[in-house]
């Protein structure tokens, strides 16, 4: 099954949208009044500063739409906004859930030991909870809480680190035995 990126449940992209406007309209406003003085270089660059703005906006938008996720009957793909695909077989899968930093973001993570690769979603993809339902088959179910200013790979290494790596491993060490 195929999940993308669907920007009307992202809630950075309003906020963007938002300040965007108060941008736009403050530029125009500037523009007409550097028209009205009779200053067409500053009016120009205004107007051209506001359309670059606009272009790069829009194909920051774009770049996250090309974005998805793909389960296969043998690995999970995930094509990241920057163009990178991951593709990690469910074999490797290990740990997956999801990780929420303490202003309430949160993200869909799946862990790869045997690649030491991560890939997260943010909870602005469509179908979370039925692409949960496709990891819990191939994983172990971990939630983490991401510390505030913690940058999302350093919160799964502190979070994931207290975990057995080898999935054999009973937890007991040789010492124990004796």
């Amino acid at each position: 099954m195929v999940y993308r990126y669907n920007v009307r449940f992202d809630q950075r992209f309003r906020r963007m949208m938002m300040l965007l406007s108060v941008v736009a309209l403050v530029l125009a406003t500037a523009v007409l009044f550097a028209v009205l003085r009779g200053s067409v270089g500053p009016a120009i660059f205004l107007s051209l500063v506001g359309l670059y703005g606009g272009f790069r906006y829009r194909r920051m938008l774009k770049a996250h739409q090309s974005s998805y996720v793909e389960t296969l009957e043998d690995h999970v793909t995930v094509r990241t906004p920057a163009g990178d695909t991951v593709q990690i077989p469910w074999d490797n899968l290990r740990f997956f859930g999801r990780a929420q930093y303490p202003d309430g973001t949160t993200y869909l993570y799946g862990y790869s030991e045997v690649d030491d690769r991560y890939f997260a979603i943010p909870d602005s993809f469509s179908s979370l909870e039925s692409l949960m339902g496709e990891l819990s088959a191939h994983g172990e179910q971990k939630d983490v809480s991401i510390r505030e200013r913690e940058l999302l790979s350093d919160g799964l290494k502190r979070a994931l680190s207290d975990v057995a790596i080898d999935p054999a491993d009973d937890g007991h060490s040789s010492e124990d035995e004796r």
